[in-house]
């Protein structure tokens, strides 16, 4: 899922998956060696995060669309770790090397 757009072929999947998997891949390298480079990694990736989520639930036409409450509660996880990652990097970034 990109942008809200749910990849139903496998050559899309094919595609998409490895080149996010591999954005992934190199976001926790730069988490897990304290990297410099890792902080727009962090800020991209938590304002994608809530976009990607809610134009996945508004532009995904089968079946019924989540409820507010429920839409909030699963925001409120996925914010505290995109978000989370991405202002405490930010608040520490002297130990970035």
């Amino acid at each position: 899922m990109l942008l809200g757009y749910r990849f139903e072929s496998v050559a899309a999947n094919a595609v998409f998956g490895p080149i996010f998997g591999l954005f992934l891949f190199i976001y926790v390298v730069g988490i897990w060696k304290l990297k410099r480079w890792v902080l727009p990694l962090a800020v991209f990736y938590a304002f994608y995060v809530p976009v990607n989520l809610v134009l996945f639930w508004f532009t995904h036409g089968a079946g019924q669309h989540p409820t507010i409450a429920f839409q909030v509660v699963y925001l409120a996880f996925a914010l505290t770790g995109s978000v989370g990652t991405a202002i405490y990097l930010a608040y520490h970034h002297t130990r970035l090397s």
